[in-house]
């Protein structure tokens, strides 16, 4: 659900070429989200290789956090850079805030909507019991 909030809100505002039939764009907001849920769970694993421990977010930690938020800045730094500068798939428009030629919201959104979605996983099961 946030990552469909956060694709939603950026995707017409900061992309070139988003304006679109509804229909069509809420398609893509489902694609874009699905694929968004698919990449926290790699990051999820990924982080678990590193802690060794597939149920690390039972006792999560600053430092087990810090290691998938820096992960997903990882992987948003390679997706976009990819899909902006090789693949071309889309383009920003003037609103998008750069760094170093990649767009601030993209690059940030794993992070931000992969501990978010930690957060409330944790919340639903272990807190919750």
């Amino acid at each position: 659900m946030n990552n469909y909030l956060w694709e939603s809100l950026h995707g017409y505002s900061l992309y070139a070429d988003h304006i679109i039939d509804s229909d069509k764009y809420v398609q893509m907001m489902i694609y874009m989200s699905f694929m968004d849920a698919m990449m926290i769970l790699v990051l999820y694993l990924a982080c678990a290789v590193f802690v060794k421990d597939v149920l690390w977010l039972k006792e999560v930690n600053s430092k087990r956090t810090s290691i998938f938020f820096v992960l997903g800045l990882f992987i948003g730094i390679v997706a976009e850079y990819w899909a902006v500068y090789v693949s071309h798939e889309w383009h920003y428009n003037a609103r998008m805030p750069l760094i170093f030629g990649i767009g601030l919201s993209p690059l940030v959104q794993l992070g931000v909507t992969g501990v978010l979605s930690l957060w409330i996983t944790k919340k639903l099961t272990w807190d919750g019991c």
